[in-house]
């Protein structure tokens, strides 16, 4: 069950338990008591010395304590100890937790600077996650990101709005490197899926050599211009509905002025999609590995490296490059895999480099999901806040996020790259943003984005187990309604303390209210200048005893 409590709150509920458990533990000794013989009282007002003088105590008499009240004096000592500590034993069952209010929803519409590029995105929409870590929680926290989207309030959580979809088509015609459609066909009638790269020189698709390994399968070479230096290569995915294209926009080309084998960039995945006027929806993500070798030779230790694996794609790669020879120009090697909607695919790019006659090789290795959501009806309220305007027909080629991929060094080296993690994801990016749908729309035209957030408030509390709060509960009632009877039917020399006792027998000679603070001395030990008794210690056995004396207290 969840308590909206403060901390505070709940330290003043805990404090009470704490007092009725206490005040139970004295009402039993003082039920005690009264019936229960001459040692009684003397176990009850020992416990208000504390734990040292009740143990010091039980030591003492030990030999001369009749077994009940040993049995009594450490049944005492044990349930005050009890009573004492379960306020804390109580908080290891009470777990910190925060409710939300029931959800309401709302349409923020943002401007955004869009790229000038042909390739249109929003500037400011990217980010970084470790590699193993759910890239749909940096998702969403880059969408709820008050630097991207103004207005919000604090305290309050914004949520994007997901649902569920249907998908239309995951498996498609293919097209690779804009080589003649006909050497990729599937026989699918509901779009084309084209794999094209980006920052390959005059890439001579004439003289393309494309050996059909099996189904779904192929290995490509192309001969190109060599880089004007060395640079990492850009993918293009996309999709064909008719005579519409969506495509995701190539990820950054990394020129640089030194060459290092092995990983040469972080991992990076990219998502978008297309919302059509109709309502249909094309997604497309993918992510890529750059990395680079020295010499062929060297293609499989630094692969291994980088991935901690070896699989067929790569061996395959091995094999084409293998009889490679140094020249002035540059050969496009592909290795592709494509099953419905997943393409895999490791590209490599031979250049000279650092020297005439030296080959090196900027490679990927790069996985992409995409497919298209059926027809949906379109969203009201993105509908409102675009005013009442039909959606327009999306870019030719678009990002909507980027997400860097951090890596773990270990003795200064990246750790090996998981490919079924980067495999994951991508298929939970482009679900992602499926679910998404029009919720989160940008018109790249008006640079404009709109976005329906589900937004509820936090509530700090507690929540306790239902079977927990009951039990505390009938304990602090009975406990009150012991305390409580034993207040009403005992005599007050039973359940007071042994200073109030004494102020209640001096009270009607000293004419004073009791119990109230009174002298006292030790030597010779007295109460307001009574003697304490024994009286004979301090008059002697044949003296005659005032009377006003203590003696008559008990």
């Amino acid at each position: 069950m969840f308590l909206p409590w403060t901390p505070f709150v709940l330290n003043i509920i805990l404090a009470i338990f704490r007092l009725l458990l206490i005040g139970a533990v004295d009402a039993i000794l003082a039920i005690y008591s009264r019936f229960g013989g001459e040692h009684a009282n003397s176990i009850r007002w020992t416990r208000q010395g504390g734990y040292p003088e009740m143990l010091n105590s039980l030591y003492n008499s030990w030999k001369n304590l009749p077994k009940p009240t040993k049995v009594a004096m450490v049944l005492t000592i044990f349930v005050s100890l009890v009573a004492s500590l379960a306020d804390k034993g109580v908080v290891y069952f009470v777990v910190t937790s925060i409710r939300h209010s029931e959800a309401d929803s709302v349409v923020f519409k943002s401007s955004q600077f869009s790229s000038r590029g042909s390739t249109k995105s929003f500037t400011g929409w990217s980010s970084s996650t470790h590699y193993e870590s759910d890239i749909v929680e940096a998702m969403e926290r880059m969408i709820n990101n008050a630097r991207n989207i103004s207005e919000v309030l604090s305290g309050r959580v914004y949520t994007p709005r997901t649902s569920k979809y249907e998908v239309a088509c995951d498996q498609f015609d293919f097209s690779a490197l804009d080589v003649s459609r006909e050497r990729f066909m599937f026989s699918s009638d509901c779009a084309v899926a084209e794999y094209a790269l980006y920052g390959v020189y005059s890439p001579n698709l004439y003289k393309a050599k494309v050996v059909s390994v099996s189904k779904g399968r192929w290995s490509i070479n192309v001969p190109a211009t060599p880089p004007f230096m060395f640079s990492t290569i850009g993918t293009i995915p996309g999709i064909y509905v008719g005579t519409m294209r969506c495509s995701l926009g190539p990820n950054p080309v990394s020129p640089a002025n030194r060459f290092k084998p092995g990983l040469a960039a972080l991992p990076i995945t990219r998502t978008t999609k297309c919302v059509y006027p109709t309502g249909e929806i094309s997604v497309l993500s993918a992510s890529t590995v750059p990395f680079s070798f020295s010499t062929v030779g060297n293609f499989r230790s630094v692969s291994t490296a980088v991935f901690g694996e070896y699989g067929d794609l790569f061996q395959a790669m091995e094999r084409s490059i293998n009889n490679i020879t140094a020249s002035s120009n540059s050969t496009v090697f592909l290795e592709l895999k494509v099953h419905d909607s997943f393409i895999e695919a490791v590209v490599c790019y031979s250049f000279e480099y650092p020297t005439p006659g030296t080959i090196s090789m900027s490679c990927i290795y790069n996985n992409v999901n995409m497919f298209i959501v059926k027809q949906q009806e379109i969203n009201i309220p993105i509908m409102e806040a675009h005013g009442d305007k039909p959606f327009p027909t999306p870019p030719n080629s678009s990002i909507a996020l980027t997400i860097e991929h951090t890596l773990a060094l270990h003795n200064g080296t990246p750790k090996p790259i998981s490919i079924s993690t980067m495999k994951n994801t991508t298929y939970e990016a482009a679900n992602y943003m499926a679910s998404l749908g029009q919720n989160f729309y940008s018109d790249y035209d008006e640079e404009q984005l709109y976005v329906l957030f589900d937004t509820t408030d936090p509530q700090q509390g507690f929540e306790v187990s239902d079977w927990l709060l009951v039990s505390i509960t009938i304990t602090m009632v009975i406990c009150l309604c012991l305390w409580a009877m034993t207040k009403a039917f005992l005599d007050v020399r039973y359940t007071s303390s042994l200073h109030k006792v004494i102020t209640i027998q001096l009270s009607p000679q000293m004419k004073i209210l009791a119990p109230m603070l009174i002298r006292s001395k030790f030597e010779p030990f007295e109460f307001e200048n009574i003697p304490v008794v024994p009286v004979d210690d301090i008059y002697g056995p044949d003296t005659v005893i005032p009377s006003l004396s203590l003696k008559h207290a008990f």
